[in-house]
C-alpha cells in the first residue's frame, strides 16, 4: 500500500471512531438529562395518581409520542450538527413534520368543538405545565450543550434552538407522569407551547454556550 493510501485510510478510520464515540457520548447524555429531569419532577411533584387511570392512559401515550418524536427527530439534527459540512435538510424536515401533524391535530379538536375551545384549552392546572417543562428542561439542556461542545458545531443558534427543543419535549415528558393532559389541545398549547420556548431560549443560548 502506498503512503497516500494509508494515510487515507487511518483518516476515514480515525473519524468513524470519533463519530462512534460522540455518538455513544450523545446517548449517555440524553440517558443522564431524562434521568435528572424525572428526578426532579418527583421531587418537585411526585407521580399523580390519576397518571395510572385508564381513562387518562390515551392522553399520556399520545403525550409520550409527542415527546418522543421530538426528541428522536431533534437526536437526528443534534448529531449531524455536531460537525461542520453535512447537510441538515433531512433531520429540519423531520422536525417540521412532527410539528406539523401536532398542529393539524390540534386544529382539527378545536374544529370539531369550538364551542367548548376555551374549556378544553385551559385545562386543570395549566399553569404547572407552563412552568415546570422548561424547570424540568435545565438538566438535559445542560446534557446536550456538555456533549455538542464534544463535537465542531458551527450553526451555534440552529443547534442551541434544538436543543432547547429536544431539552423541552424530555421536560415535557416527565411533567404529564404528574399532570396529565385533558384534551389534544390541551397538549398542544401547554406542552407543546413551552416546548417552543425552550427551543427559543436555546437559540438564544447557543452562541454562547457552544462557542468552541
Amino acid at each position: 500500500m502506498k503512503t497516500d493510501e494509508l494515510i487515507e485510510t487511518l483518516g476515514v478510520t480515525v473519524e468513524r471512531v470519533e463519530g462512534r464515540s460522540f455518538r455513544n457520548a450523545f446517548i449517555v447524555a440524553l440517558i443522564l438529562g431524562t434521568a435528572l429531569a424525572l428526578c426532579a419532577m418527583e421531587a418537585l411533584l411526585g407521580t399523580s395518581p390519576s397518571a395510572l387511570r385508564e381513562s387518562d392512559l390515551g392522553l399520556i401515550v399520545l403525550t409520550a409520542a409527542l415527546a418522543l418524536g421530538v426528541v428522536v427527530a431533534g437526536s437526528r439534527y443534534l448529531l449531524k450538527a455536531a460537525y461542520p459540512g453535512i447537510s441538515m435538510r433531512g433531520p429540519t424536515a423531520l422536525i417540521v413534520l412532527v410539528i406539523a401533524v401536532l398542529g393539524a391535530g390540534v386544529v382539527g379538536a378545536l374544529a370539531i368543538h369550538p364551542a367548548i375551545s376555551s374549556q378544553i384549552i385551559f385545562g386543570p392546572r395549566w399553569t404547572i405545565c407552563l412552568i415546570c417543562i422548561p424547570l424540568f428542561a435545565m438538566a438535559p439542556f445542560i446534557a446536550l450543550v456538555w456533549v455538542l461542545r464534544k463535537g465542531a458545531p458551527t450553526r451555534l443558534r440552529s443547534a442551541g434552538a434544538v436543543a432547547g427543543l429536544v431539552a423541552g419535549a424530555i421536560g415535557a415528558g416527565a411533567c404529564a407522569l404528574h399532570q396529565p393532559a385533558s384534551s389534544l389541545p390541551f397538549v398542544g398549547f401547554w406542552y407543546a407551547g413551552p416546548i417552543l420556548v425552550c427551543a427559543l431560549l436555546g437559540a438564544l443560548l447557543g452562541p454562547r454556550v457552544l462557542r468552541w
